[in-house]
């Protein structure tokens, strides 16, 4: 299999220009120095065609589930408004709309976009309580549970930015904030329903993470000393 001669990466037979690089190859697997233009040009067929596929989703995502809300709609209207349960599906049917609506608007920005998620699940889940029966259940169970793991997202987010971490180290990171997300639901839910801040289970699932962690930052460091990355490993 020829490898290229410009990051050192495993490429198939029939590749003209190397995935991870973008170098020209020639017949036997070395690399040229890309032309810009010829970059360009393809990085722009690239994002063309990518948008055409998120606008194909968007409105294929949006059909469906305008088609959904009409016959929810219709349904509750034909019993003269008076069906309780269309309106979680019908709320469930918006907040997946908008959900998926801001991804790709807001996917280079992922603080705002993680942030906005956050937000949005968290207006969901409140008209959720609204419209169930019982004891109101969003400001002392979803609410903490919903801000914790938003506070935990970004957190993830900026030390990965501000230490430049790579991937297994970025791994590490989310496995860290994993096992103090356990942590926060059993405090919720024993606060919830008992009244009392308790931990079991969920210090057994933190600590199950501590050796995954440990193995995650110890290979990273052994690919930094060899000079390697997992782009070479796995082609991306």
């Amino acid at each position: 299999m020829p490898i290229c001669t410009q990051c050192g990466v495993q490429i198939e037979t029939d590749y003209t220009h190397c995935p991870l690089c973008g170098a020209v190859l020639d017949e036997g697997g070395s690399a040229d120095t890309p032309d810009e233009r010829e970059l360009e040009k393809n990085e722009a067929v690239i994002e063309a065609h990518e948008a055409k596929v998120r606008v194909l989703f968007q409105e294929v995502f949006g059909f469906v589930s305008l088609a959904g809300a009409v016959v929810v709609f219709a349904t509750d209207f034909a019993y003269g408004m008076d069906v309780t349960w269309s309106r979680i599906p019908l709320i469930s049917i918006g907040y997946l709309w908008l959900s998926i609506f801001m991804i790709p608007r807001l996917k280079r920005v992922p603080l705002v976009l993680v942030l906005g998620e956050v937000l949005l699940a968290a207006v969901y889940l409140y008209a959720l309580d609204l419209f169930t029966s019982g004891t109101p259940w969003f400001w002392g169970l979803a609410f903490p549970l919903v801000a914790a793991f938003g506070i935990l997202m970004l957190a993830s987010i900026l030390i990965i930015r501000r230490f430049k971490l790579s991937v297994l180290g970025g791994l590490a990171a989310a496995l860290i904030s994993v096992g103090v997300f356990t942590l926060c639901i059993e405090g919720s839910l024993q606060l919830f329903f008992h009244g009392e801040l308790s931990f079991s289970w969920s210090i057994i699932t933190s600590a199950s993470v501590v050796p995954l962690i440990a193995f995650l930052v110890n290979f990273d460091k052994r690919l930094k000393k060899r000079g390697s990355n997992l782009k070479k490993h796995f082609h991306v």
